[in-house]
C-alpha cells in the first residue's frame, strides 16, 4: 500500500534584491548586455547555471520605471562595448599563438574579420555599402484570345532563365509585329483551275 502523503507545493520564494546585488547586476550588464548571465553574476552564481534568479529581476524592472532606465541605460553602454570589440577585431584581426607537440610556441596565426568589417560598414553607412535589391520592371501584356494579362511584377515569379526566355519570346512577337508579314500561296488552293 503506498501511504497516503500530502504534498504542499509552495511557490518559489524569489530571491533577494539588496543594493549590492542591483549594482553588480547594472555594473555586468554594462560590461556584457546579456540579462540573464548578469543576474547570475550579480548573485555569486555560475554564468552557465540553471537558475531562475532573471525573473526576479524582471519582475523588479516591471515594477520600478527608475529601475528599468538604470537596466537600459547599463544595455546601451554594454552593446557600446560590444561594438567597440567588434570595431577593434575588424581593425586589427586577432593573433592566435601556433604550439608544436612539446608545447612550445612555434609561431602565430593573424585572424582578419571580413565579415564583421562588411557588417559594421553596411550598418554604419547603408547607403554606400548596403547590397542594392531593387528590380525595376515596366511593361504590360495581355492576350486576350487567352485571357491572359501579365503584370510586370508577375514576371519576378519567373526564374532568371524563364525571365530571359519570356522576354525573347515577346521580343520576337513585338519585331513580327512591326513588321508586315505577306502571305505567301500554299499548294494548290491558289493555282487556277483548268478551263476556268
Amino acid at each position: 500500500m503506498i501511504p497516503d502523503m500530502k504534498h504542499e507545493f509552495r511557490k518559489p520564494v524569489p530571491y533577494r534584491i539588496t543594493k549590492k546585488i542591483r549594482e553588480a547586476y547594472l555594473h555586468e550588464l554594462a560590461q556584457n548586455p546579456v540579462k540573464t548571465r548578469a543576474a547570475r553574476i550579480a548573485y555569486g552564481l555560475d554564468p552557465n547555471c540553471k537558475s531562475y534568479v532573471y525573473n526576479t529581476f524582471n519582475d523588479l524592472e516591471r515594477s520600478d520605471p527608475e529601475f528599468a532606465e538604470q537596466i537600459a541605460q547599463a544595455i546601451r553602454q554594454g552593446y557600446e562595448r560590444v561594438e567597440q570589440r567588434a570595431m577593434d577585431l575588424a581593425l586589427n584581426g586577432s593573433v592566435e599563438l601556433v604550439y608544436n607537440r612539446n608545447g612550445d610556441v612555434v609561431g602565430r596565426k593573424e585572424h582578419c574579420y571580413e565579415r564583421t568589417i562588411l557588417f559594421l560598414l553596411q550598418n554604419g553607412l547603408p547607403d554606400r555599402y548596403r547590397p542594392k535589391s531593387e528590380v525595376h520592371v515596366e511593361g504590360h501584356v495581355s492576350s486576350d484570345t487567352a485571357g491572359l494579362t501579365i503584370a510586370p511584377q508577375d514576371l519576378l515569379l519567373l526564374n532568371r532563365d524563364e525571365r530571359k526566355q519570356l522576354i525573347s519570346l515577346l521580343e520576337s512577337i513585338a519585331a513580327k509585329k512591326a513588321t508586315p508579314v505577306e502571305e505567301k500561296p500554299r499548294g494548290s488552293q491558289f493555282l487556277p483551275r483548268a478551263g476556268a
